[in-house]
């Protein structure tokens, strides 16, 4: 990474920072972030933060612990990446891990759906999401 803040990612390269959010590694995700706290500002292919994919895969201890840390969050909830979504677009796209297998019901989805809206609203003020 060569040390550089807000550096994107190569086509196909990913951190093993966003391997661990993507798998739900907390542990693995704390411990690069205690040891390495700029890496909360790199971004993937994609020019995603880390706060894109934690709700892209749907890990809400990964978006919490970072929601907690003192960076600039200003900047990590309003970046956009190269398809134009914010961290709210992100909330609203279905889950990327969709298997049709694990689907439970329509409602406890929808449960888990608002719990993210809910998530975001608590980070971003919601003049500054519209």
């Amino acid at each position: 990474m060569g040390g550089r803040s807000r550096q994107q990612l190569k086509q196909g390269e990913v951190t093993p920072l966003f391997l661990a959010t993507m798998s739900g590694c907390v542990k693995i995700v704390k411990e690069i972030l205690r040891m390495y706290p700029q890496a909360v500002e790199h971004l993937d292919d994609e020019r995603q933060t880390i706060l894109h994919v934690a709700i892209k895969y749907r890990q809400l201890e990964v978006f919490e612990h970072v929601s907690k840390m003192k960076v600039p969050m200003r900047w990590l909830v309003r970046r956009i990446d190269i398809n134009g979504n914010s961290i709210l677009h992100m909330v609203g796209m279905p889950r990327h891990d969709y298997v049709p297998e694990k689907m439970v019901g329509p409602a406890l989805q929808l449960q888990e759906e608002l719990l993210w809206f809910e998530v975001h609203f608590s980070v971003t003020p919601l003049s500054s999401a519209l």
